[in-house]
């Protein structure tokens, strides 16, 4: 299965993939602090010749509204999208390290410690397939976000994939769940 196809409210939106790619994966994070009710982001890995692999990049932080519903499905067909952005393993090795010397060095202690100012007091995320039904997460109150992903691999379980739906902030991200790739999956953003 070399792409993934995405819809936004029944109109398709990216078909991303490659022959070369090993994984695709696919995130939407609904913020209570955020301008945007949501953001989707679909990138993937290619395997290198030396055990490497770049990060190609189809969608970053694509915003969406509050009542969209997105669908995702694999497909044995290449991708037709091009890719938006490509980082290189090289290029993720430095970004790797300027963030730890900037944590280290206590640069972002003061944007965490910021009061940040809410834009809207709850969303959600449902997240329904044809195995377990609906999922949802909700970020209300405390809770300051809600987010759902999916990933898929040619090298472990490729006939399934592993979805995630969970709000933050929690102790651990969820671990996820395991289901068949056949019928795709549902997610529907609500206030």
């Amino acid at each position: 299965m070399p792409s993934l196809i995405v819809s936004l409210n029944g109109q398709p939106l990216v078909h991303a993939g490659t022959d070369a790619c090993t994984s695709l994966s696919w995130d939407i994070s609904c913020s209570r602090y955020d301008e945007s009710f949501a953001v989707l982001s679909v990138q993937g890995m290619i395997a290198r010749a030396d055990d490497k692999y770049d990060h190609p990049y189809w969608i970053e932080s694509y915003s969406l509204k509050a009542g969209d519903t997105l669908h995702f499905a694999c497909s044995a067909l290449s991708g037709s999208t091009p890719i938006a952005r490509l980082h290189t393993h090289e290029q993720l090795e430095a970004l790797r390290q300027e963030v730890a010397r900037a944590e280290a060095a206590g640069e972002y202690d003061a944007a965490r410690a910021a009061n940040r100012v809410t834009v809207r007091d709850r969303c959600s995320i449902e997240l329904t397939t044809p195995k377990s039904g609906v999922r949802m997460a909700e970020a209300v109150g405390a809770v300051t976000a809600a987010i759902c992903s999916g990933d898929w691999s040619t090298e472990f379980r490729p006939t399934e994939w592993r979805l995630r739906v969970w709000a933050m902030p929690i102790p651990n991200t969820s671990p996820g769940f395991w289901e068949p790739i056949t019928g795709g999956a549902h997610v529907a953003l609500r206030a």
